[in-house]
């Protein structure tokens, strides 16, 4: 009988730990300005409101150098990601160990981007925030490769913006954010138009400066913003979180994270979980259905498996069809 209680206990621990998902976090310091520098560290919490735990600072595996990174992204079967940022011209993809914050791997790079945001969707496609060139890009991970590229706009002119900052997440009952400066915007992933839903000016005159941001996975209404304004003699560097079923109302979660230096940078990534009860009817991973995804699922009638096989039941038949209809001109991540 004590034993069957102590399987009992233990598993009930074991369920209270696996309720609340964790969130990743990056931290960098200032380099003066829009710029930051080494270290970077990699941080956690929990949808609980638990401690914040330090993971460590990131290093590169093979020469156990410092790194700068942004970009943080997760994956519940992927893992998690980052991308190097260091050199202008490029940015550089690397998977991060969330035990120890070193790389795992050699880095693939991504020439002519500058990429300081990141996410994953529940097809687990990659999507980079290039705020320089206005772009919202999609990555393939398997081949490692960019597979779709959608312009940004604001009121209905190209959007651009040099700071190095902003975020994006995904969350399957809002849809898909963008944070940046003071601003919490929602994207429509079919046109590329970004919509300001919010902006906070609780701190003014000293205005926020949102560089990551994540929803909460048990309480998909709450969104983790890490702001960094490095106005000295205030407190900085803290995860705000954002209720959106309350107005986008304001509650402080963490003040002043690690406060041994002033961030420059920083991010916020958690998990999105994956589909796996239907494929997506995106053909071109672009984000949004239309004639383009129904150009490359015709050819795929009648045959066996393959990316056209929705519903997953080993044929392309009218049930895949009618899944693909169903989302027609809608947004798919």
């Amino acid at each position: 009988m004590k034993k069957i209680v102590l399987v009992y206990i233990s598993l009930c621990l074991m369920a209270s730990i696996l309720s609340a998902k964790e969130i990743y976090g990056l931290k960098s310091r200032s380099g003066g300005g829009t710029q930051f520098n080494t270290p970077v560290y990699l941080y956690k919490f929990n949808d609980s409101g638990a401690e914040l735990i330090l993971i460590g600072t990131v290093l590169k595996s093979d020469t156990q150098t410092q790194m700068q990174v942004d970009a943080l992204a997760c994956s519940d079967s992927l893992g998690l990601w980052c991308f190097d940022v260091s050199s202008a011209g490029q940015s550089v993809l690397y998977r991060l160990n969330p035990a120890t914050a070193q790389t795992i791997g050699d880095g693939v790079i991504f020439p002519q981007r500058r990429f300081f945001g990141a996410a994953f969707d529940r097809f687990d496609r990659l999507w980079a925030l290039d705020l320089f060139e206005g772009f919202l890009v999609t990555i393939d991970m398997e081949t490692k490769t960019e597979v779709s590229c959608l312009k940004l706009a604001l009121d209905d002119m190209p959007f651009t913006d040099v700071s190095a900052g902003g975020d994006i997440a995904f969350n399957d009952r809002h849809g898909v954010y963008l944070v940046l400066s003071n601003d919490i915007y929602h994207v429509n992933l079919c046109s590329g138009q970004m919509t300001k839903e919010y902006q906070d000016t609780v701190s003014a005159p000293y205005t926020q400066y949102f560089v990551g941001a994540a929803f909460a996975s048990e309480t998909p209404d709450w969104l983790y913003v890490f702001e960094c304004n490095d106005n000295s003699g205030i407190d900085n560097d803290d995860i705000f979180r954002y209720d959106l079923a309350d107005a986008f109302s304001r509650t402080t979660s963490y003040l002043g994270i690690f406060p041994e230096f002033n961030a420059g940078r920083g991010d916020l990534a958690t998990g999105f979980p994956a589909s796996s009860t239907t494929g997506s009817p995106d053909m071109n991973h672009n984000g949004c259905v239309n004639l383009l995804d129904f150009n490359l699922f015709s050819p795929q009638w009648g045959q066996s498996g393959g990316p056209a096989d929705l519903n997953l039941d080993s044929r392309v038949d009218s049930q895949d069809m009618l899944l693909l209809a169903m989302q027609w001109l809608c947004e798919v991540y």
